[in-house]
């Protein structure tokens, strides 16, 4: 029961009123209403993350250059944004420069957002905070503060503009008006993507710019973030954007060599103090896992410094620990990086649209570099470069989109970023499962490529096709794809028909348990349409024999004479252009195998059997019938009109298994404008 004495006490008629004195005073409020949790030395932020000694030492040095006035092309610079990925270390950054400020008796204020703490993940505690360490820094405000609070008592629930107009500009007024060189004269605020309120983000910031450009607060802001979209929009434009400056952690500062330089020292340390060091070789790690260490890091600390706080443990064996970390041992219970998971799925549950990402991250990882090197096919997805950038608006801490023309390149900034995405027990609902994305991008390209003229396909498409279905699993689209749609027609290109075998072969492999019924059909649609262009392609004497004699004479010099006339041919008989093979070696030594098999099957070719090899005389099929005839006059000739061989039946032998060879030879350089045996 509350004492009567300090209380004031009315008495109205029958009603008792009874008013308690609340002796809170300001101080107190503003005790309350700070978060001591976000100073850069509290205690409850145990061991705060912190440069290693003789590492970041440019950017630390161009940092303290600015705050000194040292540099007079930063002087006029108000604000320094310092902004990199998830994990770049500007935590660490941070904190070292904050250290430095204290010693040097000129830091403000400092306030280090977490998304852990409920206590400073938002923008409500910032500015007490801030009035509260100032007051300790510049003792005299620290009455008109109290005096603000004690007038004001709801001040930390009004906007943040009016709390830093009350608590820090007007009780600084007559500090700001003497003109007094100010030696405490930084404030840094660290993290602020870890600020759960976009919105407060932006205005923060907004508060900050209005307390510089309409009151001339005799401060300077380091302000330390991922370049998240809200974030990197505000720092672009208006006031804000005249009076910062920015500094990205890149690859302009080296962080690998000090990355290395971190492991290396942290090793070392291990192999001194650790209970098993007696155990741990002297020459542990090799230098090859030291290396591949620093490559994962992707020039961010986060990964090396997971790597080290795993395997330092001081309950377990480090060389054990590594092996853990390096995929080469299970883990048992703890996560060797749980730390790096964790800021993963933080960044990834801000994604508005996570499956159109993940869509495009696992086209990223699961496509072959070769083939990926060309981009996003962006096509496939019905999207416009636009489309893309809007997607990652959320990721730019962990990929930059780049947009090239209409074409789209990722940088995915953190190598762990794969290995993340791609283990379930780490991802859970960001999993990519990369038997099934490779199912779904076969589907959409065989769906792609069979709708799409050709002229407009991605000329890699085919190979993208094989390797997304060869690496698949036996899903219900593609099962009805096999069924439906004969993957032979979608082979437009001879350059690309070359795959086609091997695109049955990997049928078996998906796992379809009728795969054996899905390849015999796919097989019988090849046959059919083999059929149809083998009738065409014999049905012109001129052709065949023409053919026959580029292909054996051995002059390069007759391409000159004959090729237009072979070309003329061609453009008459346009299915021609199928079976062409190219003049290398595999994947075309297959193909022809496959091509050979269908011509000595006569179960599959039909009337256009062919027995016997190329170095056997052959025994012929009806496929001579429409053939110009041979007579014996004609063979004992041979050798002097064409240079030797058989006769003209061994030429209409080769002509027949080589017609395709001879075709493609000849229109593939007279369409693609390479030269055939022509000097320059």
């Amino acid at each position: 029961m509350p004492s009567l004495f300090g209380s004031h006490i009315v008495v109205t008629g029958g009603t008792y009123l009874q008013f308690i004195n609340d002796s809170k005073g300001g101080w107190d409020r503003l005790v309350e209403a700070a978060s001591p949790a976000a100073f850069h030395n509290s205690g409850d932020r145990h061991v705060p993350p912190k440069c290693h000694p003789n590492t970041r030492v440019a950017v630390l040095k161009k940092i303290m250059d600015w705050i000194h006035g040292l540099d007079p092309a930063m002087q006029k610079a108000l604000i320094m944004w310092l902004y990199g990925p998830a994990g770049a270390g500007k935590s660490a950054i941070a904190q070292s420069i904050a250290e430095l400020c204290y010693e040097e008796g000129i830091l403000i204020a400092s306030y280090f957002f977490s998304r852990f703490d409920s206590t400073r993940n938002h923008p409500r505690s910032l500015i007490a905070t801030i009035a509260y360490q100032a007051s300790l820094c510049i003792p005299n405000i620290r009455e008109r503060i109290k005096a603000a609070i004690d007038h004001d008592p709801l001040v930390f629930d009004r906007s943040l503009s009016v709390q830093m107009l009350t608590l820090v500009i007007q009780p600084l007024q007559d500090y700001i008006g003497s003109h007094t060189p100010a030696p405490a004269r930084v404030i840094i605020i660290d993290g602020l993507d870890e600020c759960e309120d976009r919105e407060g983000q932006v205005d923060i910031l907004a508060t900050i710019s209005k307390a510089l450009e309409q009151h001339r607060l005799p401060f300077i802001f380091l302000i330390a973030s991922r370049p998240e979209h809200d974030i990197r929009t505000a720092f672009g434009y208006g006031y804000l954007k005249d009076i910062a400056m920015s500094v990205p952690l890149d690859d302009e500062y080296r962080p690998s060599d000090d990355i290395r330089l971190f492991l290396q020292d942290s090793f070392t340390q291990i192999k001194e103090t650790h209970p098993c060091r007696a155990d741990i070789p002297a020459t542990w790690p090799d230098v090859e896992i030291l290396e591949s260490l620093v490559k994962k890091s992707s020039g961010q600390f986060i990964y090396a410094s997971t790597v080290i706080k795993f395997v330092k443990s001081s309950r377990h064996r480090p060389p054990q620990r590594l092996e853990i970390v390096l995929g080469l041992r299970p883990a048992q219970r703890d996560m060797p990086f749980a730390e790096l998971d964790a800021l993963y799925m933080h960044i990834f549950s801000s994604v508005e649209d996570p499956e159109a990402v993940l869509q495009i991250l696992a086209y990223e990882f699961l496509t072959s570099q070769e083939i990926y090197h060309y981009g996003v096919d962006l096509d496939l997805f019905s999207l416009f470069p636009e489309d893309v950038v809007e997607l990652f608006c959320d990721l730019t801490s962990l990929v930059s989109v780049t947009v090239h023309n209409y074409d789209v390149e990722l940088d995915i900034f953190h190598a762990s970023l794969e290995d993340f995405l791609l283990d379930q027990s780490r991802s859970q609902q960001f999993w990519i499962d990369s038997k099934i994305w490779h199912a779904k991008f076969a589907h959409l390209y065989i769906h792609y490529m069979k709708d799409t003229p050709y002229s407009l396909i991605n000329y890699l498409a085919l190979p993208t096709l094989l390797s997304h279905f060869e690496n698949a699993t036996a899903t219900p689209d593609l099962l009805e794809d096999l069924r439906q749609i004969s993957i032979w027609s979608i082979y437009q290109d001879p350059i690309d028909q070359v795959y086609f075998p091997k695109f049955l072969d990997s049928i078996a492999k998906v796992g379809f348990e009728d795969w054996l019924e899905l390849y015999s059909h796919q097989l019988h649609l090849f046959d059919q349409y083999a059929q149809r262009v083998m009738k065409q392609m014999y049905c012109c004497r001129n052709l065949t024999a023409l053919v026959a004699v580029f292909n054996l004479g051995g002059d390069m010099k007759q391409w000159d004479e004959g090729a237009p006339v072979l070309f003329r041919l061609h453009k008459r008989y346009g299915n021609l252009y199928k079976f062409f093979f190219n003049d290398t070696t595999s994947p075309y030594d297959t193909y022809e195998e496959f091509i050979g098999e269908f011509l000595g099957d006569s179960t599959r070719c039909g009337t256009y059997r062919l027995t016997g090899r190329r170095d056997e005389e052959p025994n012929y099929s009806p496929i001579a019938d429409p053939l110009p005839p041979t007579d014996s006059q004609h063979t004992k000739s041979n050798n002097t009109l064409f240079g030797g061989g058989n006769g003209i039946a061994h030429i209409y032998y080769r002509s027949h298994v080589q017609l395709p060879f001879a075709l493609h030879f000849v229109v593939s350089h007279l369409c693609y404008g390479k030269r055939i045996g022509r000097k320059s």
